[in-house]
């Protein structure tokens, strides 16, 4: 008998789910995402014991029929998409088809859904990925999941899931995305009973960064609302004199989806140039709108990173617009003198490389800020410095 060979099948639908689901804010994402394809006007979670023991995800969207629901947690079924050419003008959120299936293979999971027009609804429960029933049953418009003893069936994976604190504050931050690229959803959050966010609509996603973010003030961002070349960058970047020691309060969101990119966070950073001091990092929400057919999603089944067809262009759409803005504060933090080379970031050709060779040189021909710019001068001959020190955002 040889060595290789195939895989039990619940083997292989673990292993699948363990793509998707890597801890409970994973689950807390894929059942926001596919409320938000439903069209919903609020949004309500809930998680006991760091999302580890329960986790609640209520709408009021389009809801599903008894069929869908069924055909829903089967592997590899969406609504989203039906061709392979579908995958390169997304509008939706969802479109593997892999959520609900590998939800529903490492943890006790209860859906309940009903369409507008409808008398009755449906519900349906899994358990280790088998199906336990399906049925009709009296429940509002809207779906209502419930994710109970996340991993109960794989104890090896959830062993390594951290700490009750620290699995929360995922779920936290998770719904803080959600809530800066929905301002206009109505969006709760309770953890063990105790009401985190209570976000009701707003037009101006400004209120959702000042509710969720309270040491935010107003006085310390500025907008950014700029299209370069067919791209859209806008959002709020801090002060240079308001900074951190970390990247954590620094967001990018492409077509609403908040992404994961060290290179469009470098881009940032690179607006900042030398109006920024080395090891500080500014507080940034960007949003950059492209069409669909130049950004690909399907890169990771977490679908927290992206591939840009032209990232040169993206990356120097980014460093412009950041930049233009920092040139309006008036007085200017720093007095710079720019050579024409550090103002051409549309025709920078970033190489997105090893991570190492994106800190030393993140595209062809780069030279540090330092050398690009120079403090100028002034009449007095001395060199002029920031008006004010700058302040550690804490």
């Amino acid at each position: 008998m040889g060595k290789v060979i195939e895989l039990p099948n619940d083997v292989v639908r673990k292993i699948a789910a363990g793509e998707v689901v890597e801890r409970p804010a994973s689950v807390v994402k894929e059942l926001v995402e596919n409320s938000l394809d439903a069209n919903v006007r609020r949004i309500d979670v809930r998680i006991a014991e760091g999302g580890k023991e329960r986790i609640e995800v209520i709408d009021d969207g389009d809801g599903m029929s008894y069929d869908d629901l069924v055909t829903a947690v089967k592997p590899h079924t969406t609504s989203k998409i039906s061709r392979w050419e579908d995958l390169f003008a997304l509008q939706s959120y969802g479109f593997r088809g892999e959520a609900l299936y590998s939800i529903g293979t490492v943890s006790e999971m209860e859906i309940f859904s009903r369409m507008e027009g409808e008398e009755s609804g449906q519900t349906i429960l899994m358990k280790g990925g088998k199906l336990v029933y399906a049925k009709h049953v009296q429940t509002d418009k809207g779906t209502r999941v419930i994710v109970r003893k996340l991993f109960y069936n794989v104890p090896v994976r959830r062993k390594f899931l951290k700490s009750v604190n620290v699995e929360s504050r995922m779920v936290i931050e998770m719904m803080q995305r959600f809530a800066i690229a929905h301002p206009n959803i109505h969006v709760t959050l309770i953890k063990d009973g105790e009401v985190v966010y209570n976000l009701p609509p707003s037009v101006d996603p400004l209120e959702n960064i000042k509710m969720l973010f309270p040491w935010v003030k107003t006085d310390m961002l500025m907008e950014l609302n700029n299209t370069v070349e067919g791209i859209t960058i806008r959002g709020y970047i801090s002060k240079p004199t308001y900074s951190r020691k970390n990247r954590l309060y620094e967001m990018c969101f492409v077509n609403n989806r908040y992404v994961r990119s060290g290179y469009i966070l470098k881009a940032i950073e690179e607006g900042y140039g030398s109006f920024m001091e080395k090891g500080s990092f500014p507080f940034a929400i960007i949003f950059i709108d492209l069409p669909p057919e130049e950004v690909d999603v399907n890169v990771h089944p977490q679908k927290l990173e992206v591939k840009f067809a032209a990232v040169d262009k993206v990356f120097g759409s980014v460093v412009k617009s950041v930049r233009d803005v920092l040139r309006t504060m008036n007085p200017l933090p720093f007095v710079l003198k720019s050579t024409s080379k550090a103002d051409a970031y549309t025709d920078v050709k970033p190489t997105p490389p090893a991570e190492k060779q994106m800190r030393e040189a993140p595209f062809p021909g780069y030279q540090a800020p330092s050398k690009i710019y120079s403090a100028s001068r002034g009449v007095d001959n001395q060199i002029r410095t920031p008006t004010t020190k700058p302040q550690k955002i804490k």
